[in-house]
């Protein structure tokens, strides 16, 4: 659990980023390198078929963070 005494610790690792339409953060199979905190927009999950066609899973919006489990854990995203 995050206390107070903790917020300087993480928030000086917490860094703008701005992304353009489509930007890809992270592919299956690869680690994750970095978390996000959407704080506008949205970011889409998707999962490409085996004909190319990528469909939307799951999403995030600024209430939520994506790349947690991974990055935390230092696992690789899964790759199915």
């Amino acid at each position: 659990m995050l206390n107070e005494s903790d917020e300087p610790m993480l928030f000086k690792h917490l860094h703008p980023f701005d992304a353009e339409r489509n930007t890809i953060l992270q592919r299956a199979g690869h680690p994750s390198e970095h978390v996000y905190f959407p704080l506008s927009g949205m970011i889409s999950f998707l999962t490409v078929m085996h004909d190319g066609e990528a469909i939307e899973t799951s999403a995030v919006g600024y209430d939520n963070a994506a790349g947690c489990n991974t990055a935390l854990s230092g696992r690789k995203a899964i790759a199915n």
